[in-house]
Order: C-alpha cells, then sequence, then structure tokens
C-alpha cells in the first residue's frame, strides 16, 4: 500500500531517531556508572595513598633515629658507658657509692 504526501518515509525516520535516541540513553547511562565507579576508585586510592605517605614517613623517622642511635653506638660515651654498667669499671680516684642490699 503507498501512503500519500511521504507519510511513511516520516515515519521511518521517526522510528529511526527514537531508536538512536534509545542507544544514547543506554550509552548515556553506561557511561554514568563507569563515572561513578572510576570515581569511587580515586576515593579509595586516595585514602591509600595518604596512608601509604603517612607509613613512609613512619619509615623515614625510624630511619632517622636508628642513624642517631648508630652514631650513638660508635662514639666513645657509649663506650664508656657500657664499661661502667655491665663491666663495673671506674675511672682512677672515682669514688662510687651504691645502696646496700636489705
Amino acid at each position: 500500500m503507498y501512503v500519500v504526501n511521504g507519510t511513511r518515509k516520516k515515519k521511518k525516520k521517526k522510528s529511526g531517531l527514537f531508536y538512536i535516541a534509545i542507544v544514547f540513553t543506554f550509552l548515556g547511562i553506561i557511561m554514568c556508572v563507569q563515572l561513578c565507579t572510576l570515581a569511587y576508585q580515586n576515593h579509595t586510592y586516595k585514602k591509600q595513598e595518604t596512608a601509604l605517605s603517612k607509613e613512609l614517613q613512619e619509615q623515614e623517622d625510624k630511619a632517622a633515629e636508628l642513624a642517631d642511635y648508630e652514631e650513638y653506638i660508635k662514639s666513645d660515651e657509649y663506650t664508656e658507658s657500657m664499661a661502667r654498667s655491665k663491666g663495673g669499671l671506674v675511672k682512677p680516684n672515682e669514688i662510687i657509692f651504691r645502696e646496700r642490699k636489705k
């Protein structure tokens, strides 16, 4: 059946536009879901980065403390301290006072 004035052609154009609109709507929904997912992942990674930065700072502080302690161990002050406490050594003409044990 032939329709006058091109009405049938208009229906084809309208249905084609309808399908295109549906496709773009689905693409828009998919893009929104992907954006939300990426935003959540970005938030999670920022939290993880903050935690790791804090841990890195703690480890750097600990490394600095260990370096300072290593320097102290190599010093004469440490050697003298250990000789006095562990070995009971005293300097010449030095008097040591100790408490009596009951």
